[in-house]
């Protein structure tokens, strides 16, 4: 009897594994809307904002598959272009739920888009947890072009909390997967963070190279002009820092964009006059901070044209830009309080429960508490370290400065004492002729006791030239003269200890009083003895084996280090030839 019943069987599981498979397959989307998704997954943003328009001009009837779709896309769009909103995450996590039961690619868009809203809002723990999700259903459903992008996500939200060294892996990941889909505009992206991370960590040579890959790879793209300006502005800034004027020239066309840019190339090269134009220019459009830092170089160059009133004037605008700004944070911090009590409304609205947390995640937030701490910690020994550092080397000039006087007083009080002993000796010949012994006496006496005052003066003066002399002819100094910028010119660990003793005898313990300012390794030193030596950058560089550009970027950063403000490689080696 059940194999009369075999016939009908057959049948039945058929038709129920094509109902089963046609609840599964993707439902069919109208034609505008798969054509925008598919230009969205190429970077071409501009046409699919135009195939969404038409879809809405051309829409008569949608099924709630296809509004989810639409709506999807919209959001796709202005997560795509850097223009999420608070204000989309009652639709973004309706979404989220929707598609939670179905694509796993849609899903982990929504996902994204999620976690985009609460990097806005700064809620940076929740949107990690929310792009670690993403990731993982983007990687189950093989959209590496999607990986990239949640990757470079990531990358982000290390980078908004200077967490650099955290933030190297996302983005190099982020460029592999967009090599892998052939994605030169993701590529491109990503070698711009990349160039961006290695300017924080102060790595010339890698910041250039891959501004450069950015650049090549930008060329011909729609978003060239998107692109290549910003990358051109970054380099120019980092080829000004390391004084290689021509070569920053060439990155800035003559436009109001580059205003800035040139009002920094011509200070860097002492154009007092070009400088003032450019910074003055360029002043309108410009957020607070950097208005509060161009009035400060305006104050300055207008003092050093001798224009007292106008640096004072200019002075005067910086302290009202810089109380905007003390405002302008207290608002800014109400706003950010006001959206989060707006995100936590709007999830206490939809009964979202987050009780149940990985273990993953909470080892990254139980992370995230401590980096906070740590990082506040260093900060506010950072600034009291600032604070006594700026005092150091104000003191350092004092002394300096008072020494440099000294020296001119033992010289003027030489001068005065010869003059007093020509009065002298004048009064002696008047007190022999008229015979007064004591008066004779009295005056001899005078006249020994400034003779001798000079002559420990003399002395004094002798002994330091006689160091400077015996210096100059000592076998560690005569060997660098001769031999420094050999490309095998090296000095032994035994060498640089003899050279450090000369330089502190010599220059009043120079060593000391330099670490005294700022903590200094042992490569910042040697850099510090051969500036004093008055050697050209390229032999420090070649008897440190290192490049060029990495020398002048040191100086730049040194100068920086010690006085807590940006300066050239000059300021710098005039600093320490001074020292």
């Amino acid at each position: 009897m059940s194999n009369c019943k075999l016939p009908y069987l057959f049948p039945l599981l058929l038709l129920g594994s094509l109902l089963f498979g046609s609840c599964l397959r993707e439902p069919s989307y109208p034609r505008l809307l798969v054509e925008a998704d598919s230009a969205m997954r190429w970077g071409h943003y501009d046409e699919a904002d135009s195939l969404l328009s038409a879809y809405n001009k051309a829409k008569d009837h949608e099924n709630l598959s296809t509004r989810r779709y639409h709506q999807l896309l919209q959001l796709e769009s202005k997560f795509l272009r850097g223009q999420s909103s608070v204000d989309d995450l009652l639709l973004v996590d309706s979404l989220e739920n929707y598609y939670g039961r179905g694509s796993k690619e849609k899903h982990a868009k929504t996902l994204a888009f999620l976690a985009d809203i609460y990097h806005i809002s700064g809620d940076y723990p929740f949107a990690l947890e929310s792009l670690m999700k993403a990731e993982e259903e983007a990687e189950f459903a093989n959209e590496l072009w999607l990986q990239g992008i949640i990757c470079k996500k990531e990358g982000d939200i290390y980078l908004d909390q200077s967490v650099y060294k955290e933030m190297i892996p996302y983005y190099r990941q982020s460029y592999e997967l967009a090599y892998i889909t052939k994605d030169t505009l993701r590529m491109a992206n990503s070698a711009h963070r990349m160039g961006l991370v290695y300017t924080y960590l102060d790595q010339v040579d890698s910041v250039i190279y891959y501004y450069e890959k950015a650049r090549t790879l930008s060329e011909g793209l729609p978003q060239e002009g998107d692109i290549v300006p910003f990358i051109n502005q970054n380099l120019a800034d980092i080829y000004m820092q390391i004084e290689e004027y021509d070569k920053a020239a060439t990155m800035m066309p003559r436009d109001t964009m580059n205003d800035v840019g040139w009002g920094y190339w011509h200070y860097y090269q002492n154009h007092v006059d070009s400088a003032i134009f450019y910074f003055q220019k360029a002043l309108s459009g410009l957020t607070l901070e950097k208005k509060s830092e161009l009035l400060h170089l305006l104050a300055e160059l207008e003092e050093k044209r001798g224009n007292t009133n106008q640096s004072l004037a200019f002075a005067k605008k910086n302290v009202e830009i810089e109380d905007s700004i003390k405002v302008q944070s207290q608002v800014a911090a109400t706003l950010q309080t006001d959206a989060q009590h707006k995100i936590d409304a709007l999830q206490a609205q939809l009964n979202k429960s987050e009780t149940k947390k990985h273990g993953a995640f909470v080892f990254i937030v139980l992370l995230f508490v401590i980096v906070l701490f740590v990082a506040y910690i260093i900060w506010k020994q950072w600034k009291l370290k600032k604070a006594t550092k700026e005092a150091e080397v104000a003191h350092e000039r004092l002394l300096r400065q008072e020494e440099e006087r000294k020296h001119r007083q033992s010289r003027q009080q030489i001068e005065e004492n010869n003059q007093r002993i020509n009065q002298l000796e004048q009064q002696l010949k008047e007190a022999r002729k008229q015979n007064d012994l004591l008066t004779v006496e009295r005056l001899e006496l005078d006249a020994e006791q400034l003779r001798a005052e000079n002559a420990n003066i003399e002395a004094t003066n002798e002994r330091k030239e006689h160091l400077f002399r015996e210096f100059h002819g000592s076998l560690i100094y005569q060997r660098i003269m001769i031999n420094a910028g050999k490309q095998k010119f090296h000095l032994r660990d035994e060498e640089w200890d003899s050279l450090a003793e000369w330089i502190d005898k010599v220059y009043d313990n120079f060593t000391t009083r330099l670490m005294a300012l700022t903590p200094l390794n042992i490569t910042e030193r040697q850099i510090c003895y051969l500036v004093k030596l008055n050697l050209k950058p390229s032999q420090i560089a070649a008897m440190l084996n290192i490049t060029d550009t990495a020398i002048s970027m040191n100086r730049n950063r040194l100068y920086k280090k010690i006085f807590h403000e940006k300066g050239s490689a000059k300021d710098f080696d005039e600093f320490i030839k001074n020292f």
